[in-house]
């Protein structure tokens, strides 16, 4: 778009100082960003964008733009930084809203006061923003054993791709009649409107927690290790086993780690250490809770190539020794059946050779009913093979045209508008 053009846009954002220029998105740089203060501006400029055919990419801490397909249209940024505040906390519903800019670490922090926390953990860390958390839907290490974002949710405010404002859900744990209209944003990369505020459901905080060291002699044994304690019902919040070059990062000389998160109070997790020790045939040492955050962040940083595998759990082993023969470095979470690994590669020809080679894995998941998706990616590896490899379904798109008919929101980062 020539300059002469961006300038009279950004004199139409004008009443939201508009800042041109900005950090690359898919290798393009935004025409300008916004940074809305409140719900009522966020309405302003969306309903501004959609009259004049302008697309909005949607920015909070930045820690998942090279998720999804890659935008191609001119676009504006309109960053959620000023949307960092609690609307309402009530400890003891157990309930907790707050504006979709908030970090996880901030939010954390404050229900922490409290006893309590969202028992959310994903990559890279908790300076994910809770709108980012939402609409991506990337899943922690305690996916599988804990509630999802998605189940958490009770209630959200958004903006349709209009600028009308939809409020659905509560504040309050209760039954409600018809569809939870606010799931609909879970791992949607905001196709249905921009996250605004958000009102979750929040747990006690275990009094007691930490993470076990075993080690395995091979993938087998150790997933089959995994499988026999989660089906003990130990309160575990994750069971991880980690290939031998993901080991190596985490500075363990051992071909296999199986990481076992216990969490609740202090006389479970005493019980279930000495239960675990009991059952595994290998040592079990007990290791810092620190090493959970060096494992959500070991694939961090814009030039990696980050996947997630999904498999039924009596396949994890067999996927996950093809992902190593293949160069992919990963570490399995069994309770979720997902394996999450970083490939390697270096010139364009090579990327070539990658998408063919993630092309035949996701062939192989598929036949048992998986999943290949890539989180994280160059804009040449995306434009090579679709990041989500799932056709659009009529009814995505239908419901896409309900909630944002122009596709200005992130458009074209599942499909559609390019």
């Amino acid at each position: 778009m020539q300059n002469s053009e961006t300038k009279i846009l950004s004199q139409v954002f004008e009443e939201f100082s508009p800042i041109v220029d900005g950090r690359l998105i898919d290798d393009q740089k935004p025409l300008f960003t916004v940074a809305p203060r409140n719900v009522r501006e966020v309405s302003e400029i969306v309903k501004v964008a959609h009259s004049q055919g302008l697309g909005l990419a949607i920015a909070g801490s930045r820690t998942a733009m090279r998720l999804g397909k890659v935008m191609k249209l001119p676009f504006a940024v309109l960053d959620t930084a000023n949307l960092n505040s609690i609307v309402e906390y009530v400890p003891e519903d157990l309930t907790i809203t707050v504006e979709a800019g908030m970090t996880l670490a901030t939010l954390q922090f404050t229900l922490a006061e409290h006893g309590q926390y969202l028992p959310i953990n994903p990559p890279p860390s908790d300076e994910i923003s809770v709108g980012g958390m939402l609409v991506t839907g990337i899943a922690g290490t305690w996916r599988g054993q804990l509630p999802s974002t998605r189940d958490l949710i009770l209630g959200a405010t958004t903006v349709k791709g209009n600028g009308t404002v939809v409020r659905s859900g509560g504040r309050v744990v209760k039954n409600v009649t018809g569809y939870d209209l606010h799931r609909l944003h879970a791992g949607s990369l905001g196709s249905f409107g921009v996250v605004a505020e958000t009102t979750f459901k929040v747990l006690p905080l275990p009094t007691s927690s930490v993470i076990l060291k075993i080690k395995p002699k091979s993938i087998k044994t150790g997933i089959d290790l995994g499988k026999l304690l989660l089906d003990k019902g130990f309160p575990v919040r994750s069971v991880v086993l980690t290939s031998p070059s993901v080991g190596a990062l985490l500075l363990s000389d051992e071909d296999f780690l199986l990481l076992v998160d216990v969490g609740g109070s202090e006389v479970a997790v005493a019980q279930t250490v000495a239960a675990i020790r009991d059952l595994s045939e290998f040592a079990v040492d007990s290791i810092e809770t620190t090493i959970g955050q060096q494992l959500r962040s070991i694939f961090k940083g814009d030039n990696r190539i980050v996947i997630r595998v999904g498999v039924p759990r009596q396949r994890i082993t067999e996927i996950m020794s093809y992902m190593m023969e293949i160069n992919i470095a990963g570490f399995a979470n069994i309770a979720a059946g997902q394996i999450l690994g970083e490939c390697f590669s270096g010139d364009l020809n090579s990327l070539d050779e990658l998408a063919g080679e993630l092309g035949t894995l996701r062939e192989i998941v598929e036949r048992y009913h998986g999943y290949l998706l890539i989180e994280n990616a160059p804009t040449d590896l995306r434009s090579k093979i679709d990041p989500s490899g799932r056709a659009e379904l009529s009814v995505v798109g239908e419901l896409r045209r309900k909630f944002d008919p122009g596709q200005i929101i992130n458009p074209g980062r599942m499909g559609g508008r390019e």
